[in-house]
């Protein structure tokens, strides 16, 4: 199989996923590392975790399921947001995003959408590249 081009300048992108249903952690590592553009560096099965392991890792991205034990998705976003500011949070729901509380995430996917896991890949490379251009003067 030939290597697809990274479109995202530089190595990969370092995702950490953060999902309490370990199968469906398990799709997206699948679904992200079918391309060179990613790397999942860690998986997070709570809310807490998942703050713990954004700061330990301090990955690029982080795929955030809203609705998780230990921690809720609300908390665990101000969390990462405020100790990994160079850190974009994608929030995944399957409630309204009305429900969310507090700062709101870098992008949000509703899950059970048919066409959510086509856009997941898209919308991380496209907030990789937003923070790969140059800042215009």
């Amino acid at each position: 199989m030939e290597d697809q081009p990274n479109p995202v300048a530089g190595p990969p992108w370092r995702v950490l996923l953060a999902d309490d249903d370990a199968s469906f952690r398990r799709m997206l590592r699948i679904l992200l590392e079918d391309s060179p553009s990613f790397e999942v560096v860690g998986e997070a099965g709570d809310g807490a975790e998942a703050v713990e392991m954004a700061v330990a890792l301090q990955p690029h991205s982080v795929i955030l399921d809203m609705t998780m034990p230990a921690m809720d998705g609300d908390t665990a976003l101000a969390l990462i947001k405020s100790r990994c500011p160079h850190t974009d949070v994608i929030a995944l729901s399957a409630d309204a995003w009305e429900s969310v509380k507090g700062p709101p995430p870098d992008a949000a996917l509703e899950k059970g959408t048919g066409a959510w896991m086509d856009k997941l890949p898209t919308l991380i490379e496209l907030l990789a590249m937003d923070r790969t251009l140059p800042a215009s003067s």
